[in-house]
């Protein structure tokens, strides 16, 4: 019962950002109070991959020019950039990012993150070989790995 209400709080967070950060539309006074309780009381409970894109220029901690995904170059140095939703005080250090190919991970990065309502990061990374790459960004919990969020690439010479 725990995990299925940490499940729709989750939920709940990451429809409450995209609608907050994205559409600008007002939340719901029940929306608002989830992410509140979440952020204010959500220790140990994990992080909320609220967004990720990849680029190939940071600004002021923002992805300045989306790459679309199906449009990588071979060799071509890119940033994975992350937005994460962290409850206030914590600090999660096994968050790994994969960068996965033919279904063997090729590259793994690892991410640190501390509480915040809006904590940024990036990895930089380059891939070498032509052809799709999944990249999934996990959380290494000690109660087994939770995939945050996978995007497929599309890598061309």
């Amino acid at each position: 019962m725990k995990k299925i209400a940490q499940f729709c709080v989750l939920v709940i967070v990451v429809g409450l950002i995209s609608t907050t950060l994205f559409a600008q539309t007002k939340p719901t006074s029940e929306d608002a109070l989830a992410f509140i309780n979440f952020y204010f009381s959500g220790q140990g409970q994990g992080v909320v991959l609220a967004d990720m894109k990849v680029c190939t220029t940071i600004e002021e901690n923002e992805c300045t020019d989306n790459v679309p995904l199906t449009s990588l170059k071979m060799d071509e140095q890119y940033m994975l950039w992350m937005m994460y939703v962290v409850p206030k005080d914590d600090k999660v250090d096994n968050i790994l990012v994969q960068f996965n190919q033919g279904g063997i991970t090729r590259i793994t990065k690892e991410v640190s993150v501390v509480g915040s309502i809006r904590y940024r990061t990036w990895k930089s990374f380059s891939l070498n070989r032509a052809g799709e790459w999944e990249i999934k960004v996990l959380h290494d919990k000690p109660e087994g790995v939770e995939v945050l969020k996978s995007i497929t690439v599309t890598v061309s010479e």
